[in-house]
């Protein structure tokens, strides 16, 4: 018997998880309705779900209540959606509920997922299947799927290993959610646990008179995300763009001395 799935959709990740979806015997075209946005980094979502004669609807979800409640869903899923979906949606469908974060949770939760994880200087990273509930990145954890970080990686090269890992474990995710696993929570330390908004971190400045060079480093290849402005360091008082190492490398005098300073 087909389940009816509620599925909360941007960009390349909704695009693919999706596809694989509807590979799933468990639902068919007629048994999803997507809330996404109508942007223009969206075109493929959107041409996908025309095709597909997928129903969607560009209103945000958590404006919704009556009508999702309507739709009588048995699951609501989460595929990169830019918003928080409000606990009342969520608690339609009780624990049935599915995300994927580009973290290793507990750790970087909220935004610019892939800055943080570089300018923190993490050896690995990965993607998290969890359930959601009210409070942001934190429901029980369903998959966890865990890569190492390459040595020249840039948040650019990052954010597209994190979408085809994101993509290529989906349906493993979802099997054990309709299978009824019951997931775990990681209680992680302090040290451990954060969470980021949604502002460009420092405002894509940092000064290099606060900063040292290390922290340069992590600084540049954490911003590298074309077509976005790259990083930026204040340089003998002028605002200076820094895309690539070796152009670092030419002001490296102009940091402080010390190790993971910033400012």
């Amino acid at each position: 018997m087909n389940k009816k799935i509620i599925v909360c959709a941007f960009g390349p990740v909704g695009f693919g998880n999706l596809n694989q979806l509807l590979m799933m015997p468990q639902c068919s075209a007629d048994d999803i309705f997507v809330y996404t946005e109508n942007k223009d980094s969206n075109e493929m979502l959107i041409e996908f779900l025309e095709n597909m004669k997928i129903s969607y609807s560009f209103e945000l979800i958590n404006n919704c209540f009556d009508e999702v409640k309507s739709m009588k869903p048995d699951y609501i899923i989460s595929m990169f959606y830019r918003r928080i979906i409000d606990e009342k949606i969520l608690k339609i469908v009780g624990d049935r509920t599915l995300n994927v974060h580009q973290s290793l949770l507990p750790r970087h939760k909220g935004r610019f997922i892939a800055f943080w994880t570089l300018f923190s200087n993490d050896k690995f990273t990965g993607v998290t299947y969890h359930r959601m509930i009210k409070e942001v990145d934190s429901g029980e954890i369903l998959l966890v799927k865990k890569i190492k970080i390459d040595k020249d990686e840039t948040a650019y090269s990052l954010h597209n290993k994190l979408i085809h890992l994101a993509i290529s474990n989906f349906q493993l995710a979802f099997k054990r959610l309709i299978n009824g696993y019951s997931g775990y929570q990681i209680k992680g330390k302090s040290t451990e646990t954060s969470y980021f908004g949604s502002k460009i971190p420092f405002d894509g400045i940092l000064n290099a008179n606060k900063t040292s060079y290390d922290k340069a480093i992590d600084f540049v290849s954490a911003m590298y995300f074309p077509p976005m402005s790259g990083a930026k360091f204040i340089i003998n008082k002028k605002i200076i763009e820094i895309n690539s190492i070796k152009e670092l490398s030419k002001y490296r005098k102009k940091f402080k001395i010390g190790v993971g300073l910033y400012g």
